[in-house]
């Protein structure tokens, strides 16, 4: 089916096709849903966080570029994430930040912090997802956070049962051999990305796989050399 961020926009807001029903609509939440940034016409990368934090005024807007625009501005500040997502692609030849698109497997803010209520609205959120990538068809996939990764697998692969992942910092950089390939790395937030890893990252995959080193300092540096080797090389 077509796909556009102008369609989840108009479905969130007015309660119709997959956001009908969902806990985000019916208590208003959808009202301020984030579709993503940057390129999503023709982005060869594409990252997935785990759900929106920031506020949105839709009436402020009269077009998804506009806002994309905007809010991605905004998301480049040195306080947020995009800088941080900007120097994980230093190794990726010809791809900038603004080349890439980046969206939230839920696409709704938060209320509270029951996993419950998260997924029920993934049960929602998981049919824009899967549009949403066979859309962008990117080459490669930045799964950001253990909520998300499990989320992309069960949208990219729904009927592998043989993937497992300890958890985004032991298995960052690690490369699952989906279509299109997914790789894990820690969230952005709360300096996860940017922090050391401990002493089992890798444990019993890192040394049998052909682009990463035997020490790093950090995950961002490993995420580095995953997607280099993910985007050049498979």
């Amino acid at each position: 089916m077509s796909y556009s961020p102008a369609d989840l926009v108009k479905d969130a807001r007015n309660g119709d096709g997959y956001c009908d029903s969902c806990p985000a609509q019916i208590d208003g939440r959808s009202q301020q849903v984030h579709p993503g940034y940057f390129n999503f016409q023709s982005a060869e990368i594409m990252f997935v966080g785990i759900e929106p934090s920031h506020r949105v005024n839709w009436d402020k807007y009269t077009t998804f570029d506009e806002y994309s625009d905007a809010s991605g501005e905004v998301f480049l500040r040195p306080e947020n994430g995009g800088r941080v997502l900007a120097r994980a692609l230093a190794r990726v030849p010809d791809i900038g930040i603004k080349d890439t698109w980046i969206s939230d497997s839920i696409k709704c803010r938060p209320k509270g912090s029951s996993n419950t209520t998260r997924s029920a609205e993934f049960e929602h959120c998981k049919h824009h997802l899967a549009a949403e990538i066979e859309a962008v068809s990117p080459t490669v996939i930045v799964a950001l956070g253990g909520k998300t990764v499990p989320r992309v697998v069960e949208v990219v692969a729904p009927k592998t049962t043989d993937i497992s992942v300890s958890s985004p910092k032991t298995d960052c950089g690690r490369i699952l051999q989906t279509v299109p390939p997914i790789i894990v790395a820690p969230h952005w937030g709360h300096g996860h990305l940017e922090s050391c890893p401990s002493d089992d990252w890798g444990n019993g995959w890192a040394d049998t796989v052909p682009y990463l080193e035997d020490n790093y300092g950090s995950h961002l540096q490993i995420l580095q050399d995953a997607l280099q080797y993910a985007y050049t090389e498979l």
